[in-house]
């Protein structure tokens, strides 16, 4: 069983290493911004940490402003990709004056997942919905 348990870890792994190496590499096509606004807001809840500027998570007004002068830049990526590496791998860049560890991994699912998880087209929708802000 145990063997089971960490074989099934190390597949859910591999889906978000792809994942993320597909937002790395290729622009994400373009989403659908309300979709993504409804998956912020009521089925992720991403809201309930980002509302507030309380030092618990970074605000996301102004979001595409701030990747591009803080980040996007620094690291020669677009901000598509900036924003999809945060939502798959959180701690592979925290703004500073931010704890590492705090927000979930959201792994990568084939189809509609459980859990802290979301398909391509998810990822593509809160993408689209995160740079209209």
């Amino acid at each position: 069983m145990l063997r089971l348990i960490l074989g099934l870890t190390l597949v859910v792994w591999g889906f978000s290493l792809a994942a993320l190496t597909l937002a790395r590499v290729v622009d994400l096509p373009q989403g659908d911004p309300q979709r993504g606004e409804v998956l912020y807001g009521n089925k992720l809840y991403c809201a309930a940490c980002h509302i507030n500027d309380d030092g618990f998570a970074p605000q996301i007004g102004h979001l595409s402003d701030r990747v591009v002068r803080v980040r996007a830049a620094a690291a020669h990526e677009t901000v598509e990709q900036y924003l999809a590496e945060s939502i798959i791998a959180p701690d592979a860049y925290v703004v500073p004056g931010y704890r590492a560890s705090v927000m979930p991994e959201y792994h990568l699912c084939p189809i509609d997942c459980r859990g802290f998880s979301v398909t391509l087209r998810d990822l593509q929708d809160l993408v689209a919905y995160l740079r209209t802000l």
